[in-house]
């Protein structure tokens, strides 16, 4: 056994030998007085940025590629992007929606299957064909679920969406809207507020057999980024 391991040992030992050796000389070659002057702060490099982040801003699809249809349940039929989630082509239930004469969106429930279940967010440019709307889808949000039995506090699910709330922007069909929303498996949500703000609206509907909360803003009112909003709800009983 001895005589298997003297070798093993003396390998190791020269590994570290060797590795210690190489950081020594890295350390004495390095340039330690030009570390301590990159740190000092130069004039000549300094660049201020100013981006208004949390503003919804104008679209500039290009139109070449979109797919347009009759009806927005079509254009999410026959539009890219559904690979992962095919079963979300088919719209079974339209919960809410809403449009103007550039934009629409809608946000509908779709079932797979049992237990197996789809929510969904679109945002849809509209233009006229032979003085008829038609619908390109633009953006979507997909969200599988299977089950709604393990769900995290409704608060504290509010609560995180905060970082998602200055994207969340992009798909109002206003420019310069800061639009929010969310869905919740309680009637709590009529009592939530944003930034001391009541949602624009709420709509019941059902998702795997039990109920279920869309909510909205179409325009919060604040100054502060996204992450800064307030999110004040009673808590359940």
């Amino acid at each position: 056994m001895r005589e298997i391991l003297k070798p093993i040992i003396c390998f190791i030992g020269v590994f570290f030998a060797l590795a210690a050796i190489c950081i020594i000389q890295k350390a004495l070659a390095y340039d330690w007085g030009n570390e301590e002057k990159a740190e000092e702060p130069k004039e000549s490099v300094s660049i201020t940025y100013n981006i208004d982040y949390h503003k919804s801003t104008k679209s500039d699809e290009d139109d070449s590629t979109l797919i347009y249809a009759d009806t927005k349940e079509e254009a999410i039929a026959v539009a890219d992007g559904f690979d992962s989630y095919p079963f979300m082509r088919k719209v079974d239930e339209v919960v809410w929606e809403d449009e103007n004469d550039k934009y629409a969106i809608m946000y509908y429930h779709t079932t797979k299957r049992w237990m197996w279940e789809g929510i969904g967010l679109c945002k849809f440019k509209i233009r006229l064909s032979d003085g008829k709307k038609q619908y390109a889808l633009v953006k979507s949000d997909i969200i599988e679920d299977r089950t709604n039995w393990f769900r995290s506090d409704p608060l504290e699910t509010v609560q995180v969406l905060v970082y998602a709330f200055d994207m969340m922007s992009q798909y109002s069909i206003e420019d310069g809207k800061r639009f929010i929303w969310g869905s919740l498996g309680t009637e709590k949500v009529k009592t939530l507020k944003i930034e001391g703000q009541s949602p624009t609206g709420i709509v019941e509907y059902t998702l795997l057999g039990k109920k279920e909360y869309f909510w909205y803003y179409d325009d919060v009112e604040s100054d502060k980024p996204g992450v800064q909003f307030t999110v004040e709800m009673e808590t359940e009983d």
